[in-house]
């Protein structure tokens, strides 16, 4: 099931984008602002165009350790953007290491509190590991939420 929806993308396309942000960050070398955010987001598609080519391989630890790599190189130029924690906590998810992918999962969500893709993962990563009381609390604040906004 997991290869099938990824059928297809060999080419999925996130490849073109390390190509456009190699090129971006030759060409902004005079400009360190711009230099940055192109080095940032080079290395950050780098590791998320690797990561998507994870379940086409039959051995990821290579690409694993290579996009946990330019993840970090990311983080290390751009500490407050939460997604490239997200993309650490599937790195670590993928070598099953939990309790990283959790707190990369958190720390993500911390510094985005209204984006929904950090709380999916990280209750996903409870499910998985059958922790439903850890995975429990977002639906308890949920229904707080909605009630509070049913009874307006």
């Amino acid at each position: 099931m997991e290869r099938r929806r990824y059928y297809n993308s060999r080419n999925n396309g996130y490849d073109v984008y390390t190509r456009m942000f190699e090129v971006a960050f030759k060409l902004s070398k005079e400009e360190k602002y711009y230099n940055t955010k192109a080095e940032v987001f080079l290395h950050y598609f780098t590791g998320l165009a690797l990561r998507l080519k994870i379940p086409l391989t039959e051995n990821p630890a290579p690409l694993i350790e290579q996009a946990l790599a330019e993840q970090k190189k990311a983080l290390a130029l751009e500490e407050y953007a939460a997604y490239i924690y997200n993309e650490l906590g599937n790195l670590y998810k993928y070598k099953t290491n939990f309790a990283e992918a959790e707190k990369y999962y958190i720390k993500a969500k911390q510094l985005s509190p209204e984006w929904a893709i950090p709380q999916s993962n990280l209750s996903g990563l409870y499910i998985g590991q059958k922790d439903y009381e850890k995975q429990h609390w977002p639906m308890q604040r949920w229904q707080t939420a909605s009630k509070r906004t049913c009874s307006q």
